[in-house]
C-alpha cells in the first residue's frame, strides 16, 4: 500500500512537469476527442510494460531481499548525476524512435494515436525513470 501512495504522491507533485513536457503531444492528439483517449491509452500501456519489466527484474535478482532497493537507489542516483552533468547519462538513441513517431504523428486514426502514445511513452523522462526504479525496488510485476 505504501508504494501505491508514494506513486500517487509522485504523480501529483510531477503534474506541472508532465503538463509542460507532454502537453504539446496531448494538444496535438486532442482532435478528434477519441485521439486523446487513444494517446493516453498508448502511454499507459508503455508505462505498464516498463513497470512490469522493472518489477520482474527486481524479483529475479539473486541475493538478499534488500538488493532490489539498493539497485533502484543506485539507478536514481545515476540518473540524478546525469542530470547534474557529473556522469554521461545513459539514454537510448532517439533517431529511430523519432522517425517512427513522426510517421504516425500526423495520422488521425485511433490506432495511429494509440501507437503515437506507445512511442511517446518511450521518450526519456525522469519521472518514468523514477517510477521504473520504484518497480525494481518493489520486486513485483504487479505493484
Amino acid at each position: 500500500m505504501e508504494i501505491i501512495l508514494a506513486a500517487l504522491l509522485a504523480g501529483l507533485v510531477a503534474t506541472p512537469h508532465c503538463a509542460g513536457m507532454c502537453g504539446g503531444f496531448a494538444t496535438a492528439c486532442a482532435r478528434p476527442r477519441t485521439g486523446l483517449f487513444a494517446w493516453h491509452s498508448g502511454r499507459a500501456t508503455t508505462y505498464a510494460v516498463i513497470g512490469a519489466v522493472g518489477g520482474a527484474a527486481g524479483r529475479l535478482l539473486p541475493g538478499p531481499t534488500w538488493l532490489p532497493g539498493v539497485i533502484a537507489t543506485a539507478l536514481l542516483v545515476w540518473f540524478a548525476a546525469g542530470l547534474a552533468g557529473l556522469v554521461r547519462p545513459v539514454a537510448p538513441r532517439l533517431t529511430m524512435l523519432s522517425r517512427v513517431t513522426s510517421r504516425v504523428a500526423g495520422r488521425q486514426s485511433g490506432a495511429a494515436r494509440y501507437a503515437f502514445g506507445v512511442l511517446t511513452g518511450m521518450l526519456p523522462c525522469g519521472m518514468v525513470y523514477a517510477a521504473a526504479s520504484m518497480a525494481v525496488a518493489s520486486g513485483s510485476a504487479m505493484t
